[in-house]
């Protein structure tokens, strides 16, 4: 189903972006010191992130956590993003509370389908029943996130999730 996905989503880029917004210092505030101004990109003090959108209508959304000393800190925080057409495919990198992506319209009358699939694997997973659609926005819950994205996971892999949901 998602075969050539990687032709539609080059997410690898997503995590070499610097992150030069945020200051790497100890927390004391969860505002950035120095705020970024692209309507792309969140941040606070646990949390780092970065929407990409292409041309085929695709988005991707990745959360990073902080480096604190050798500590690696992440908090699961609800995001909302923007997407451009229902049937496009998004990419999810990283730890959510939950996930909203809000559409310019509604959806059509007919009944959705939500799929999901780990980017290690080969094999999509139905989460309509997850997943709550209203008005014109889809919301994902971090649990439903972190189950699909780690599905193909080795044993050891520290990764975050890391999956592509499509809408039909």
């Amino acid at each position: 189903m998602f075969e050539n996905m990687e032709k539609h989503l080059n997410l690898a880029l997503i995590l070499a972006l610097p992150f030069a917004g945020c200051s790497a210092s100890q927390p004391e505030s969860l505002v950035p010191d120095t705020p970024s101004s692209a309507p792309d990109y969140f941040c606070t003090w646990n949390i780092q992130g970065y929407i990409a959108s292409y041309p085929n209508d695709a988005v991707a959304v990745a959360a990073i956590g902080r480096a604190l000393g050798r500590e690696y800190v992440t908090k699961e925080v609800p995001v909302a993003i923007e997407g451009k057409d229902w049937s496009a495919p998004v990419g999810i990198f990283g730890n959510f509370e939950s996930l909203t992506i809000c559409y310019p319209d509604a959806p059509s009358g007919k009944k959705l389908k939500v799929y999901a699939q780990d980017l290690a694997g080969e094999t999509p997973v139905d989460i309509t029943g997850e997943v709550t659609i209203e008005s014109n926005c889809l919301k994902v819950p971090g649990k439903t996130i972190s189950r699909v994205g780690l599905m193909n996971a080795t044993e050891g892999d520290r990764s975050g999730p890391g999956l592509v949901i499509k809408v039909m």
